[in-house]
């Protein structure tokens, strides 16, 4: 499991790790914050800190 961290632009780019900056979000609020871990069998999964559901989600 990776450590948490957020985009270094704000709007997270799923390709390569260089806009990574450690550590959560500083604004508040959701969807701003991430963590990786790989699967057993290769994939690699991205979890995203969730407070509260935005509507029809």
């Amino acid at each position: 499991m990776s450590e948490v961290f957020h985009d270094a632009g704000g709007i997270f780019h799923h390709s390569g790790s260089d806009k990574r900056v450690p550590g959560r979000a500083p604004a508040p609020g959701d969807y701003g914050s991430f963590a990786t871990f790989a699967a057993p069998d290769g994939n690699t999964w991205f979890l995203q800190e969730v407070k509260t559901r935005a509507p029809g989600r």
